[in-house]
C-alpha cells in the first residue's frame, strides 16, 4: 500500500535514534547525527515543521556518540551542545539546554578514553552550576542544576583517567551540597555507589582506601533519613556495594 500521508514525524525519528544508541555500533553517533541533520532539512527547507529537533531529541544523539565510544565523539558532542545552546539564545524555546543534555555530555567524556576526560566533565558540571545560577536570577528556571547523575558520571570519568583523589573531593562535594540544600535530588543514592564500585573496579586507582572510606562514611550518613525524609530504599547496601569496595584494598 502506497499512502503518501504515511510520513515519519518527530517520535519515529526519535525512536531510530534511541534505538541506534542501544547498539554500541562504532557508527551509531554519525547516524544519529545523520537523522538529526535531516530533521533540520527537512523542517526548515521542505515545510515539514513537525520534524524540527528538539532538546529531547538532542539528547538522544548525545546517548548514542557516548555508546559509540568514537575517538571525535566528545569533540562531536560539544559541537551539539554549542549549536542547541545557539539556537536557544537566538530565541527557539524548543532547543532550551536541560539537564539530560548536560549529562549526556559528561557521559561522552566518561566513555572517552581522552586523558583529561575528568577534567572535561568537571568543567560541563561547572558550567551546569553557573548556568544554573544565572537562569534563577534572570527567572527563567531552565532544569540544568546537576543532580546525582552529574556527579556519578564525573567521578567515573577522572576514574578512567585514575585520579581517586578528585573521585573522592566530587562525593563529598555532592554530600556537602546535599546537606545544604537537602535537595533530594543532589542526595547520594545507590547510584551514585553503584558508579563508584564500578570504577574501582575497572582501573587501577591510587589511594583506594581514603576513596572507599569515604564512601562508607557518607553512605552511613546517607542510609538516616532526616525528619522530613523517608528512608532510602538501598537493597543490601553494605554487602553490595561495600563489601567488594572493601576487597580492593584488604588482599
Amino acid at each position: 500500500m502506497n499512502d503518501s500521508t504515511l510520513k515519519p514525524d518527530a517520535y519515529i525519528y526519535h525512536a531510530f535514534i534511541s534505538a541506534w544508541g542501544t547498539t554500541k555500533h562504532p557508527e551509531a553517533g554519525e547516524i544519529a547525527e545523520t537523522y538529526l541533520q535531516e530533521m533540520w532539512d527537512r523542517s526548515t527547507h521542505h515545510g515539514e515543521a513537525w520534524l524540527k529537533p528538539n532538546g529531547r531529541l538532542y539528547s538522544a544523539v548525545l546517548h548514542c556518540l557516548a555508546n559509540a565510544g568514537s575517538e571525535n565523539a566528545p569533540a562531536r558532542a560539544r559541537t551539539l551542545m554549542e549549536d542547541m545552546k545557539s539556537r536557544y539564545n537566538a530565541g527557539d524555546n524548543d532547543m532550551a539546554p536541560h539537564l539530560h543534555c548536560y549529562n549526556g555530555l559528561i557521559n561522552v567524556y566518561a566513555a572517552s578514553d581522552d586523558d583529561r576526560a575528568g577534567e572535561k566533565a568537571e568543567s560541563v558540571l561547572r558550567e551546569m552550576w553557573t548556568l544554573y545560577e544565572q537562569e534563577n536570577r534572570n527567572s527563567r528556571g531552565l532544569n540544568i542544576q546537576p543532580d546525582v547523575v552529574s556527579y556519578a558520571t564525573t567521578i567515573k570519568a577522572y576514574g578512567r583517567n585514575g585520579k581517586a583523589d578528585k573521585c573522592v573531593a566530587l562525593l563529598e562535594e555532592m554530600w556537602n551540597h546535599y546537606l545544604r540544600t537537602r535537595n533530594p535530588k543532589l542526595k547520594p543514592n545507590f547510584f551514585t555507589y553503584k558508579v563508584i564500585r564500578d570504577t574501582i573496579d575497572e582501573n587501577e586507582l591510587p589511594n583506594t582506601k581514603e576513596l572507599v572510606e569515604t564512601l562508607r562514611v557518607i553512605w552511613g550518613m546517607a542510609k538516616k533519613p532526616s525528619r522530613t525524609e523517608k528512608a532510602p530504599e538501598l537493597p543490601n547496601s553494605e554487602e553490595i556495594v561495600l563489601q567488594p569496595l572493601s576487597n580492593s584494598f584488604d588482599e
